[in-house]
């Protein structure tokens, strides 16, 4: 019996020195947004498997394992793993398995809450109209409206109450930002326009969604490469725009050029199947086809030179005296250079950058050339500036190739 016991103690000892635990460290914070990435500290001890790995168990929302989802791993027995949270609830739970041997941590102890993202709907109005610019936009159609015209500006979203909204619009906006949930501005400049809307729920969470439109004016300057139309013609080629001259028919093809323009001198005369947007002098003519496509004309007031009945979308938009602007083509310069992909916008605190997804990187210096902020992201950034004091800044903006420079105020 004495050598029985003494065996047993040994046994019980071996046992105990190669026991495997598991313990987790503290999870802060336990309040995150969708899409975030929570980050689990964990500490192993005892003997394991040279291939065991360490797995982050996620509970459902009501804090139970029976339906638990694997997050990140690794094969570390101390150090963290990422874990990123895509499920909307209230009651997350977390623990920590090794897969040799098998076992299990304690669970977290306390609820990780995971909030939903905002989802802003920016919509416009003008005149009374509604329009989607996002819808706009898939339809092929982004116009808004004419200079000098007021649009109102709001989300269509019923955002949870203590939300805040930050409008940023391009510097031709008058105003060009607004931190109230609806603002309205003017434009005094045609061309394409780019607006972003930011909305911050009370649990912190941002969601920004960019939408762009056309602004049409009175004064359209026609390209150097249009299209010159004196006779009949039934084909657009591979210009965006197009001159019809007096006697010249333009047969507009059914094709999607949704950003062509055709310029209609009096005399001149469109067939139109297909979308664009047309500028019609008084003395022209604009005959529809059945079609099913969107268009914007803009026309003297005054004249109805328009006719046929379009079973597609038709915006018609009125001018004192619509002038043509030949300076481009007349003179043989090269076309307006295509739009650039980065926008800067500046707001009271923040300078916002937007680039299509390139990688893209916001530098702010003092007068004297110091460096006081510096920031990196890819696609879109959002520089908070209300760290810095009042004062003058020279901000750098590189966004893959393309480069700017700017001068900025901060005034708090």
């Amino acid at each position: 019996m004495k050598k029985i016991t003494v065996f047993f103690c040994v046994l019980m000892g071996y046992s105990s020195m190669n026991a495997q635990t598991i313990t987790l460290g503290p999870i802060t914070p336990l309040s995150y947004c969708a899409g975030d990435t929570m980050t689990v500290a964990y500490q192993a001890s005892g003997t394991f498997a040279a291939d065991n790995i360490f797995i982050v168990q996620l509970s459902d929302a009501n804090g139970s394992f029976a339906g638990f989802t694997n997050g990140g791993s690794s094969a570390a027995t101390n150090g963290s793993i990422p874990v990123s949270l895509a499920t909307v609830g209230q009651g997350f739970r977390v623990r920590v398995e090794s897969t040799d041997p098998y076992i299990l941590s304690a669970e977290n102890g306390s609820n990780v809450q995971v909030f939903a993202l905002p989802a802003p709907q920016p919509y416009a109005s003008i005149n009374g109209k509604e329009i989607d610019t996002l819808t706009a936009l898939a339809e092929g159609l982004p116009v808004l409206g004419m200079t000098g015209a007021l649009f109102q500006f709001y989300d269509q979203t019923s955002e949870q109450a203590g939300s805040s909204w930050l409008w940023q619009l391009d510097s031709t906006a008058i105003p060009s930002s607004s931190t109230d949930s609806s603002l309205t501005i003017e434009y005094f400049t045609d061309g394409y326009k780019k607006g972003f809307l930011t909305v911050t729920n009370p649990n912190g969470c941002s969601s920004t969604v960019s939408f762009t439109y056309n602004v049409l004016g009175c004064t359209p300057t026609i390209s150097r490469g249009a299209l010159i139309v004196t006779a009949t013609t039934w084909t657009g080629g591979t210009s965006d725009d197009v001159w019809v001259k007096a006697g010249g028919i333009f047969g507009q093809p059914i094709e999607f050029v949704p950003d062509r323009r055709i310029f209609v001198e009096p005399g001149g005369s469109v067939v139109a199947s297909g979308d664009g947007i047309f500028y019609m002098q008084s003395g022209s003519s604009f005959k529809t086809q059945d079609w099913n496509s969107s268009n914007a004309i803009v026309i003297d007031k005054g004249t109805s030179n328009v006719i046929g009945q379009p079973s597609g979308t038709i915006d018609t938009f009125f001018c004192d005296n619509l002038t043509f602007d030949y300076s481009q083509v007349q003179a043989g310069v090269a076309d307006n250079p295509t739009p650039s992909s980065l926008t800067i916008l500046q707001s009271v605190d923040h300078l916002f950058a937007n680039d299509e997804g390139l990688p893209i990187e916001i530098r702010i210096s003092n007068i004297l050339g110091a460096e006081v902020l510096s920031q990196r992201g890819s696609g879109a950034l959002d520089a908070d500036l209300s760290p810095l004091p009042a004062g003058v800044y020279f901000a750098v903006v590189q966004a893959g190739s393309e480069r700017e420079v700017r001068k900025i105020a901060v005034v708090h």
